[in-house]
């Protein structure tokens, strides 16, 4: 069958059956690495039996997930998944390149490496925790160029020679070594230290410290997946002394600096979230949420890094683009009630 399908936005039925905590390393002689499907970035790898390399991913539960994902278009009220051979007939086109590693080379692959969240929190991260290892020569998505060579990161990851693929041809990796991503939950001690590791390696390389932070609303109002009454929202929160910022008109240092100093963040679920990892221990972060799209992985990255974690759904939830309504009476009790009013 060339296209299956499932209802639209389906939750993913289980979330994190952990075993291990450390990421992974893997070998494979020959891999096949396939970019998009047409316009669609999806990073897709094989093996040299046609099968889909999954052990990148976290476990087999969001790895299935999360191709489907990837290999899917959404049409009335269902998402509908292709079959990798119109993958590959998608890239029938594309140029031919081959790549042959080193032993001492490392490539790390991952969904969506054109986002911002994921390019933290599944590139970044990872990129911190085999630093140690001192490989010849890192790769990752040519996606993560302008963001590791902005101020938060260039000096942190000065000393690693770091190669960008990119994702207008079909590469051939001759000698892989790839990493699995880490771990998001909890209790995962590797996840935390790998936080906390890069936030000094941030702070000690950055002038992050400003009394202009206190009290933050991050605004998705600039985004199809935001808050319909956002604006009642931040009239209600101007009473404590909150200010609005739009990530999208920051660069990478202010919406760190704007996370690193603030005592209470409030946000609509989405990829400047991803910042929360630079916020200080105790620090509280209230996500608000479409229980269509509520991502257990904040939850985890929150209490890793020591925050105090709130969440607050919304009081209405559109299936279709994963906007809502906030109940703002809910916020601000929550709100009063951490700041001791």
């Amino acid at each position: 069958m060339l296209i299956s399908s499932i209802k639209l936005n389906e939750p993913i039925k289980k979330n994190y059956p952990i075993k291990t905590d450390k990421p992974k390393f893997f070998y494979l002689k020959k891999a096949f690495f396939y970019p998009t499907f047409f316009k669609k970035i999806v990073g897709i790898v094989f093996d040299e039996n046609k099968r889909i390399i999954k052990n990148w991913h976290y476990n087999d539960v969001l790895s299935t997930w999360s191709f489907h994902k990837c290999l899917s278009f959404s049409f009335l009220k269902y998402d509908f998944f292709i079959n990798t051979n119109l993958l590959y007939l998608s890239n029938f086109f594309n140029k031919k390149k081959h790549i042959m590693l080193h032993d001492r080379d490392i490539v790390l692959f991952g969904a969506w490496p054109n986002i911002y969240y994921h390019k933290i929190i599944d590139f970044i991260l990872r990129i911190n925790f085999i630093k140690k290892h001192k490989y010849r020569r890192i790769y990752v998505p040519i996606f993560l160029k302008n963001i590791l060579k902005s101020n938060p990161y260039k000096k942190v990851f000065s000393k690693l020679n770091i190669n960008y693929y990119d994702y207008k041809s079909k590469i051939t990796f001759n000698n892989l070594r790839y990493v699995s991503a880490i771990n998001y939950y909890r209790d995962n001690k590797v996840l935390r230290n790998t936080i906390l590791n890069l936030q000094k390696s941030v702070i000690n390389n950055n002038k992050l410290a400003s009394d202009k932070y206190k009290y933050s609303l991050i605004s998705r109002k600039k985004s199809t997946r935001g808050l319909e009454n956002e604006d009642e929202l931040f009239s209600m929160l101007k009473r404590y002394n909150f200010k609005r910022y739009y990530f999208e008109d920051l660069s990478y240092l202010d919406q760190i600096k704007v996370c690193y100093n603030s005592k209470i963040i409030i946000g609509v679920q989405g990829s400047g979230l991803a910042n929360m990892i630079y916020m200080k221990k105790k620090a509280h972060f209230i996500q608000l949420s479409n229980i269509y799209i509520n991502n257990p992985q904040i939850r985890e990255l929150a209490i890793s890094t020591g925050l105090n974690w709130h969440d607050i759904n919304f009081s209405h939830n559109y299936r279709r683009n994963f906007k809502g309504r906030i109940d703002i009476l809910k916020v601000e009790k929550k709100v009063k009630s951490i700041l001791k009013i």
